[in-house]
């Protein structure tokens, strides 16, 4: 990806501030393993979703250690933007992929307000905004967020610069403009 746009930047305070439990300004093994526990706790799903849901939380701490240029094992939010600068699509798809087949209950093969409100609750926004989120990611009109609509909207979040993305909003709303990673540059924690 290289160099992240000011765009990216704000997003990435958000996630980064959701992923930073302890507040101290930094990422740990154990801060990012945290959001696959908050994850299943609040979710409840099938072991096999678990272990994914696991796996892949993992599979995000590997890339992130990889850019702990001082090697304290622990990743600044610069050297977290670094990260997202590369970042593997196929992580963000696999998580993804994990959270969706467990947010969708009724098995459907799409996620109801009420399904989503949960995604957006876990994840720090506001179920109030669900009605908002939707009406950006269902491309097709259904009343419903497809798997594919879930998953473009995902990877759009962390890899478009266009602030018009239907992506941004797979959280929420979308970060206010600020000082890209200083504090403040969101809205509300992420």
């Amino acid at each position: 990806m290289g160099t992240l746009a000011p765009l990216q930047r704000r997003k990435l305070a958000g996630r980064f501030a959701l992923l930073d439990r302890d507040g101290d300004g930094t990422l740990t093994e154990a801060d990012v393993l945290a959001l696959a526990e908050r994850i299943c706790t609040r979710l409840h799903p099938p072991a096999d979703l678990q272990r994914q849901i696991h796996a892949a939380c993992a599979e995000l701490w590997a890339h992130l250690a990889e850019a702990d240029l001082d090697g304290d094992a622990r990743v600044c939010f610069e050297e977290y933007a670094l990260a997202a600068s590369t970042h593997p699509d196929g992580t963000v798809v696999r998580l993804a992929e994990a959270v969706f087949r467990t947010l969708d209950t009724d098995g459907s093969g799409s996620l109801e307000a009420g399904e989503y409100a949960v995604l957006l609750e876990v994840m720090g926004g506001s179920p109030h905004e669900t009605a908002a989120v939707l009406a950006r990611l269902d491309f097709d009109g259904t009343g419903t967020i497809e798997r594919q609509e879930f998953l473009a909207a995902c990877l759009d979040y962390f890899v478009s610069t266009d602030p018009t993305a239907p992506g941004n909003w797979v959280f929420g709303t979308p970060a206010a403009p600020g000082p890209p990673g200083a504090a403040g540059s969101h809205n509300r924690k992420l």
